[in-house]
């Protein structure tokens, strides 16, 4: 697996069990050179950047580094309703940064789970709409889906 140090305590913690990463390696391979994976970056998904060698939005755990990343971090959802709040600069955001795929992390010990304060500032991403998801591989908890964020 990989570790990372975490503010859950002073010590080393698994970021991601050897199941995680190998779906990730394995997915990451499957997928086309353009692809960009928008995930909570606390679910193991800057691995497809670091392991994988694909481009990711979040590629660290810090917070989203853009204006435009921000946005979709928090607002991805917001693509269904042209009407919401800061509906033109999401779209944008999208059409800029170009979201293909959507890695989710639905174990005991994904983002949200432990470390729910911080990984709220990725609460537009767990909140993607099914209807907008494909999935394309899925090996228990963890899937990767193609995503369309269109305006």
């Amino acid at each position: 697996g990989s570790l990372a140090y975490t503010a859950y305590g002073v010590q080393l913690s698994p970021y991601v069990p050897p199941v995680e990463r190998a779906f990730i390696e394995r997915t990451a391979a499957e997928l086309p050179e353009d692809a960009v994976v928008l995930a909570d970056p606390l679910d193991g998904a800057p691995l497809y950047w670091s392991v994988g060698g694909v481009q990711t939005v979040f590629p660290t755990m810090s917070r989203p580094l853009t204006a435009q990343s921000a946005l979709l971090a928090r607002y991805a959802p917001r693509v269904d309703d042209p009407g919401a709040n800061a509906y033109a600069e999401i779209c944008a955001a999208v059409e800029s940064i170009g979201p293909t795929h959507l890695y989710r992390d639905s174990s005991a010990h994904n983002g949200r789970a432990m470390n729910p304060e911080v990984s709220a500032r990725w609460s537009g991403v767990h909140d993607i709409p099914r209807h907008r998801l494909a999935l394309v591989a899925e090996d228990g908890p963890y899937a990767l889906y193609e995503l369309d964020l269109a305006c």
